[in-house]
């Protein structure tokens, strides 16, 4: 070949790595500088906007709506907690509610949660209102920080974490209330990031030195977050969490097989949680074994609070179903289990995250996205059905809806994604298609709900959508709503108004993208948009209520009335009991025991079969005399107390001289709640007691009964009798209660039996008893020694093993790029991103 003949065009060559400390693109959002920024302004945000309740309410107002779960449960509950932790007590059992029921084990109080310290130091309102605005701030932030790791701007980051902070799914739980819920919400992010950070350590080109270094950071941060979301409080949040996860894991694993290991990963992140909150899992298994969720809930039950496929409108119409404010709430189920709002400008950089994800193949946030919405469709999907049958965990709960929280966070990394993407040439002409397009039809859409049908009706077509939405009957607005023909008016306006606003602000953003050469200038305006119409959003949906309206003088009067032991039905505050020292029939936790929930039901004239922690009181029941209930207390038309008080209630602890065994629930149920029965002479067994007892003549046994002390978890009784008799008492059953002897010489060998289907009866023989029942579930002590075992350890070797990995780590990475021509090649520091100008070697 001739030495003039013409070069071959030159080809980049690959990059080679040289193992080393660290590796990957540069990511601006997570640098020190710009992170505490982002906090900055998050915290600023924040703070702004609750502000008046954090700082000018003189602790007296609370976050939420009142009639929530918070004002109607968590200000009773917490109150009773940490009263009971200041006294040095932690309440393994509720004597106030539903005649005794576990407390620790139903998760919700997050009494073992580190950032329930904040209701030891400050009064009741602050700390709830603290806790609430710190775990929103903490989930803009970690969620800012995923997105940033995942190679967003600082700009998109912050909207991602906005958007997890106030979009509709998740803000709204501050709405209604759901405290442990919000507790949990944070931590499901570093679960996620925890699996990013494992996936990015494999699929680099290092060696051993950076799998060393990120095994246990990427470990340990998951199996923190996994412990604390257990602790927070809400079983469901991680068990969405958890399919979220798993999910993920597989989606990324099925683009490469070789990276099978993440999954493994995933199972050792939540083993180890699993160990470091023991204690409170064991506490939880201990009370769900015969509580009514303990054998899982019945289909119907459990298919309640499926997203509805129409409340899809709510991500740019929030209040297209009535706002709360000028309309009642009249779609499916509740507002704050069926809005996605993410806001107009977020569904247009949503779109555009999706687009961006399909053109460059990275498909496992949008593949996760879709899958979770799917599973939160519930039984509008047969998927459902499937699920329910054959998949462990989703008969446990209801509201499949939930699976929306985790599609939420998927949600905003893709908008993310399409922040970064609408600056790159050729995206404008689509985007303002689109815009065009949805914001055109939303604004025929409100032209349409202008026509009115006749005078005074709105259109044909919207009568008809209001009468099927009533005709599911899954709505909790009474029907007659919607045939009044103000309310169909107003609906059809408050739907017009946000149709308007959402088709003007589409068409706003198509006009800002048709701009020539103001890219730049178009995504600030994009920046600062999704930020209005979430803080909007945010403030319209931010009541809050004064904390005496959750105080009941009338509940301290009639429980100042009442003989030690004795217990009262308050229909509207079932809770009020825990605030005041006083037991009550029934409660608003779902952890109700399913013997008491099932007699509670037949009581009331219901079948057993479908009993839950929701029963209508129809009428004062002989059952209500027979479990110490002193009061009834209801409300008058006219919205005063109105008290009845019952004659004769048996006495928290007594002696039975009959008996009689029977099998079977039904007929035990259909006895002791028929005429025929008299619970003071009389119980009812499952087995033949052991000692026997001797009836005396006149059919009473000889003896009496003296409740010396008692606390949360334990009553003391000394008992005195001439015969042999059955002890029986009238808190309900469960499998975590023993009797033990307070004598030094045990006269015997004390058995809890079930007694009249849902209490206590231990049978005694002839003599004077000291007897202590106490709960004490073995598999709480076992899970504490678990948890104590595991921290101890993970503290130990979690450092150790970082420690390790540092110190083996070597000499950074460095990427050598030889010279096409074969010159001396240059070094490049990845850790810098920028070559290393005065060293030079030659590739060998």
């Amino acid at each position: 070949m001739s030495s003039h003949a013409q070069k071959p065009k030159s080809i980049a060559p690959p990059i080679r790595f040289i193992p080393g400390r660290f590796c990957g693109r540069h990511r601006r959002a997570l640098s020190r500088p710009t992170a505490l920024l982002a906090a900055l302004v998050m915290l600023a945000l924040v703070l702004t906007l609750f502000g008046d309740v954090l700082f000018l309410s003189g602790n007296q107002y609370i976050l939420s709506m009142f009639g929530s779960d918070l004002s109607d449960q968590f200000v009773y509950s917490r109150y009773f907690a940490f009263q009971e932790i200041r006294r040095g007590n932690l309440p393994l059992w509720n004597p106030y509610a539903f005649c005794g029921v576990p407390f620790l084990g139903l998760f919700q109080d997050a009494l073992l949660y580190p950032l329930s310290c904040l209701f030891l130091i400050l009064p009741l309102a602050a700390a709830i209102n603290w806790s609430i605005v710190l775990h929103v701030f903490l989930l803009g932030m970690l969620t800012y920080l995923w997105a940033g790791y995942s190679d967003r701007s600082p700009p998109a980051a912050l909207l991602a974490g906005f958007l997890a902070m106030f979009g509709g799914t998740t803000y709204l739980h501050v709405f209604a209330g759901h405290l442990s819920l919000i507790y949990a919400l944070p931590w499901a992010v570093p679960i996620l990031m925890a699996l990013d950070g494992a996936w990015a350590f494999w699929s680099a080109e290092e060696g051993v030195s950076q799998r060393r270094t990120s095994w246990p950071l990427w470990g340990g941060v998951g199996a923190i977050s996994v412990c604390l979301q257990v602790l927070a409080g809400h079983p469901q949040t991680v068990f969405v969490t958890a399919v979220a996860a798993g999910l993920y894991a597989v989606c990324k694993v099925a683009g490469d097989v070789r990276k099978w290991r993440l999954l493994l990963f995933l199972a050792v992140i939540y083993s180890i949680g699993g160990i470091l909150s023991a204690v409170q899992l064991a506490a939880g298994l201990a009370a769900n074994m015969d509580s009514i969720r303990g054998e899982g809930v019945y289909y119907r039950f459990a298919a309640m609070f499926s997203f509805p496929p129409e409340n899809f409108l709510t991500m740019i119409i929030p209040g297209f179903f009535g706002d709360m404010y000028h309309l009642p709430y009249w779609g499916r189920c509740y507002i704050w289990e069926m809005n996605l709002f993410v806001s107009v400008t977020g569904f247009v950089l949503l779109v555009a995250g999706v687009v961006e994800s399909v053109r460059s193949r990275r498909l496992a946030w949008l593949a996760v996205t879709g899958i979770l919405i799917a599973l939160a469709l519930g039984k509008n999907t047969p998927l459902f059905k499937l699920l329910y049958t054959y998949a462990p965990g989703f008969d446990l709960f209801r509201g499949s809806s939930k699976f929306m929280i985790p599609a939420l966070l998927f949600m905003a990394m893709l908008a993310a994604s399409g922040y970064d993407r609408i600056g790159y040439p050729g995206e404008k002409r689509w985007l303002v298609l689109a815009c065009m397009g949805i914001g055109s039809l939303l604004l025929i859409g409100a032209f349409f709900l202008w026509m009115p049908g006749d005078a005074a009706m709105p259109g044909r077509f919207w009568q008809e959508l209001l009468g099927r939405i009533a005709g599911t009957k899954e709505g909790y607005l009474p029907e007659l709503y919607y045939h009044q023909n103000r309310f169909l008016s107003d609906a059809a306006w408050l739907a017009r108004k946000g149709l308007l606003t959402g088709g003007a602000l589409f068409l706003i953003i198509g006009l800002l993208f048709m701009t020539p050469g103001k890219t730049a200038f178009a995504k600030h305006v994009i920046f600062f948009m999704m930020v209005g119409e979430l803080v909007v959003f945010a403030r319209h949906y931010k009541p809050y209520f004064d904390i005496n309206r959750s105080l009941d003088p009338d509940i301290r009067q009639v429980a100042s009335s009442l003989q030690p032991g004795e217990r009262i039905l308050n229909i509207n505050r079932p809770a009020a009991g825990m605030r005041y020292g006083v037991g009550d029939l029934w409660g608003s936790q779902p952890g109700i025991r399913r013997r008491y929930a099932e007699l509670m039901a037949v009581s009331q004239g219901y079948d057993p079969q479908g009993a839950s922690h929701y029963l209508s009181f129809k009428k004062a029941s002989p059952v209500f005399s027979m479990l110490g209930c002193k009061a009834v207390v209801d409300k008058k038309p006219d919205g005063s107390k109105a008290v009845t008080y019952l004659p004769s209630p048996l006495p928290r602890a007594f002696l039975a001289g009959e008996y009689k065994v029977m099998r079977g629930r039904d007929d035990i149920l259909r006895y002791i709640t028929s005429c025929a029965f008299n619970p003071l002479r009389e119980v009812v067994l499952e087995s033949e007691p052991d000692p026997m007892p001797c009836v005396p003549s006149d059919g009473l046994p000889a003896g009496d009964v003296t409740v010396l002390n008692a606390t949360t978890d334990s009553i003391d009784l000394a008992v005195n009798t001439t015969k042999p008799a059955i002890l029986v008492v009238t808190d309900t059953f469960s499998q975590g209660w023993k009797a033990v002897s307070l004598e030094k010489t045990a006269r015997q060998n004390y058995v809890i039996m079930p007694a009249n289907y849902a209490l206590r009866a231990i049978p005694l023989r002839e003599g004077r008893h000291k007897i202590r029942l106490i709960y004490q579930p073995p598999l709480i002590k076992a899970g504490l020694t678990v948890s104590a075992g595991g921290w101890a350890l993970f503290l130990v070797i979690w450092p150790l093993m970082l420690i390790r990995s540092r110190a083996r780590a070597g000499i950074p990475v460095r990427a050598v790029i030889p010279d096409t021509a074969g010159a001396p090649s240059v070094i490049v520091d990845t850790r810098h991103d920028e070559p290393d100008k005065t060293s030079k070697e030659t590739e060998s």
